[in-house]
């Protein structure tokens, strides 16, 4: 699902041009929010839009392409499957290979959120934020993303989080 015009106003509003920025998920908000801060990192696993994205990013914006054994990308993670999480893997630590290790912001946007919200957690700073879209609707989630962070706000679909 898209971003509303509150969640991208919200996002918007909380970001600054100091601000080093994570994200799982590229496309329109890479494009719109890298336009607000200093560093922007974007994890994707579909090629075809990995090349797409990055044709038309900024200069502080670099987009890091995983793979993935899902091509398709209308397949979700069954975090009830083991055989699902190990094939999500390469997607959700592919922040340990990226050259920055600490994030003032973190959005997630893109598959198997619930981990990539746990594996970055080390990445995030003590004072930064965790943001996840579609999440108010995605009880599966919740408790392994809440186990690690402190719901702070919602913002429509949008969940923000601070470390614990």
């Amino acid at each position: 699902m898209d971003m509303t015009a509150k969640e991208v106003g919200f996002i918007s509003s909380i970001l600054n041009e100091d601000d080093t920025v994570l994200e799982y998920g590229s496309g329109s908000s890479t494009l719109y929010f890298s336009k607000y801060v200093k560093n922007y990192y974007s994890i994707e696993h579909v090629k075809a839009w990995h090349d797409t994205v990055s044709s038309q990013a900024q200069s502080n914006t670099k987009i890091f392409h995983s793979e993935c054994f899902f091509l398709d990308n209308n397949i979700h993670c069954d975090y009830t499957s083991e055989d699902h999480k190990l094939k999500w893997q390469p997607y959700f630590k592919k922040v340990h290979e990226l050259p920055c290790s600490k994030y003032s912001k973190i959005l997630i946007d893109g598959r198997a959120r619930a981990y990539c919200a746990v594996e970055v957690s080390g990445y995030l700073d003590i004072d930064g934020l965790l943001m996840i879209h579609d999440y108010t609707h995605r009880p599966k989630y919740h408790n392994i993303v809440e186990s690690l962070y402190k719901k702070i706000n919602i913002v429509d679909s949008l969940a923000i989080f601070s470390k614990k």
